[in-house]
């Protein structure tokens, strides 16, 4: 017998926001925490598109959204 899971997938920035908030991502450490958090968006988010859409509206200065580091110069 086979269980199934009917919780909804997991939303990866729910599950660790400090990584998509990094204090700092002007210095190498931010910046590699922000290109690991913006990856992990492109490959694993369910509401990937509603985030995009979301920021794009938005246009948060910091973070990353939908794959992007908004903080990024």
């Amino acid at each position: 017998m086979t269980m199934t899971d009917d919780r909804p997938p997991a939303i990866p920035c729910k599950e660790d926001p400090e990584a998509w908030f990094p204090n700092d991502s002007s210095n190498q450490l931010g910046q590699r925490i922000a290109a690991e958090a913006a990856y992990v968006c492109q490959m694993r988010c369910p509401i990937l598109a509603q985030c995009r859409a979301l920021a794009e509206q938005i246009r948060p200065t910091y973070g990353v959204w939908a794959g992007k580091d908004w903080g990024a110069a």
